[in-house]
């Protein structure tokens, strides 16, 4: 019956039309944007995306890796991946890498320019977890558990790792070495081979992104704490605590997170001196990590609507586009892109 009710919901979540033009909430201002053009590319995008140029690139529910021109607003290619994809993609060059939940998991790598398979490596273990690019490997953390090491050249396998799953994506630690969180642990491995280099107990359970500042990681727990881990020990460094669990990863603009948490709390933490600064409060819950722009502070919301705070934590405006919003607004020159959560890409010119 709860399978059956989850399918009903899902089928009628995308029944909802994507609106055509911004729709401005009651008693508060328009936004101060213009649509330049609206385009549905696929289901939805899951993971991080890459802005390259002029093209974004991005993977999605319907196991399609998407490039678009957002000077058209057209798609450029597309390809179609081994299974489910809510990983994301990562490179920084003239290759793109992306990975497969499903049926048993895969690891792929494709020409940027357009599309073409380079290499696929099946058989990983289930990767929901976005990847890390770390010198010549390409790390995973599959859902099964363990941590493993392709050669991103041509896909070979070089080393494994075993130990339970990872709660979040690994991070590059010190030189050589990369950072897993588990549930209730740290870990450091080298890079190398994977062999560990020490275990510590994590300041809590990990409950979204990590965010690598110079020789620290931030890391969200779900006991609503916001802890800075030293990287050369996995020491903590300092640990504010919030008024409920972080589920979207936390912004660092300058000196300074941007943290929301789960009953409506924006939280301003200035790093020099870590203190949590009530910014604004929510009524509704926050799908997407937030963004300062031009002097409000944007949020993505479950129910489709991008909302901007201003300096005040007052609403100042909001756009309603396809539900939930999962990614942040990309900044472009002259405006926004806004990612809906139906495969629906706004392109915002700034008025």
């Amino acid at each position: 019956v709860a399978v059956g009710a989850g399918l009903v919901n899902a089928a009628c979540a995308y029944v909802r039309p994507i609106p055509d033009a911004p729709l401005a909430a009651d008693s508060v201002h328009t936004a101060p944007l213009q649509q330049r053009w609206l385009a549905r590319v696929n289901q939805g995008f899951l993971g991080p995306m890459l802005l390259r140029g002029d093209t974004l690139i991005g993977t999605g529910y319907d196991r399609r890796l998407v490039a678009i021109d957002l000077g058209r607003g057209k798609k450029a290619w597309d390809n179609r991946l081994n299974g489910g994809a809510s990983a994301g993609v990562a490179g920084p060059g003239d290759t793109i890498y992306a990975a497969s939940d499903r049926p048993d998991g895969s690891v792929e790598a494709f020409h940027r320019a357009n599309g073409y398979d380079i290499w696929r490596r099946r058989h990983t273990g289930r990767i929901a977890l976005p990847l890390l690019l770390a010198d010549t490997f390409i790390i995973a953390a599959p859902r099964t558990g363990n941590v493993i090491a392709l050669d991103r050249a041509h896909g070979e396998r070089r080393w494994v790792h075993r130990m339970t799953p990872a709660a979040e994506a690994p991070v590059a630690g010190r030189p050589g070495e990369i950072v897993v969180a588990t549930g209730d642990t740290l870990y450091r491995l080298h890079l190398s081979d994977g062999k560990l280099v020490a275990a510590v107990r994590a300041p809590g359970p990990a409950s979204a992104h990590w965010v690598v500042i110079d020789s620290l990681a931030l890391l969200p727990t779900g006991a609503g704490d916001l802890a800075a881990i030293r990287l050369a020990d996995l020491s903590v460094a300092w640990q504010v605590h919030l008024d409920g669990p972080i589920l979207v990863a936390p912004t660092v603009t300058h000196d300074t997170a941007w943290v929301v948490t789960q009953t409506g709390g924006v939280y301003r933490v200035p790093l020099r001196h870590p203190a949590a600064e009530r910014y604004a409060t929510l009524e509704d819950p926050a799908s997407a990590p937030p963004l300062p722009w031009r002097g409000w502070l944007l949020v993505g919301m479950a129910d489709g609507t991008l909302r901007a705070l201003g300096p005040d934590g007052q609403e100042a405006w909001r756009v309603a586009v396809g539900r939930p919003l999962v990614q942040p607004p990309i900044v472009l020159p002259d405006g926004l892109l806004i990612v809906g959560g139906r495969g629906d890409l706004h392109r915002m010119v700034a008025k």
